[in-house]
């Protein structure tokens, strides 16, 4: 089956906003990720000492996994690991997220969007920044992804 030269283009199109929509979505999603790894990261080691084998000294003895301590760095190893591949990820939705954003005329809509999926805040933290109802900020938001999906 064969599309005509604008049919193909219009398809092109569409599959570029809904890609703009999983880049948005993806970002928001792993900035919450990378948020809860580094909680999770500040409340495995606190001791202080550097995590892992990297921060042995030479010489020094590393103690079994069923010692608290060295349980806890190879936790920290773990998550530190994680959170360097949730960056990355981030990292290569950047440039659609930020074409999506930048395409943006409304400054609230700016704003909403920016701080939704960019800040990973929620309705209710936006809404009090910009002085609106958390439902005006749902709404604004979804109005904004139906226009893209458009």
């Amino acid at each position: 089956m064969r599309i005509s030269v604008p049919a193909y283009f219009a398809l092109k199109e569409v599959r570029n906003r809904m890609n703009m929509m999983q880049a948005l979505t993806g970002y928001r999603e792993t900035v919450l990720e990378i948020e809860a790894l580094s909680q999770q990261l500040e409340h495995s080691c606190p001791t202080g000492r550097p995590a892992g084998c990297r921060g042995a000294n030479a010489g020094e003895h590393l103690p079994g996994t069923n010692d608290p301590l060295a349980a806890a760095m190879q936790l920290a190893d773990g998550l530190e690991e994680m959170i360097r591949k949730k960056t990355a990820e981030q990292e290569q939705l950047r440039p659609k997220v930020c074409e999506a954003i930048q395409a943006i005329r409304n400054g609230r809509v700016f704003q909403v969007v920016q701080g939704y999926y960019l800040m990973a805040l929620t309705d209710e933290q936006i809404g009090r920044q910009l002085g609106l109802s958390t439902t005006r900020i749902n709404q604004i938001r979804n109005r904004y992804l139906k226009e893209l999906a458009h």
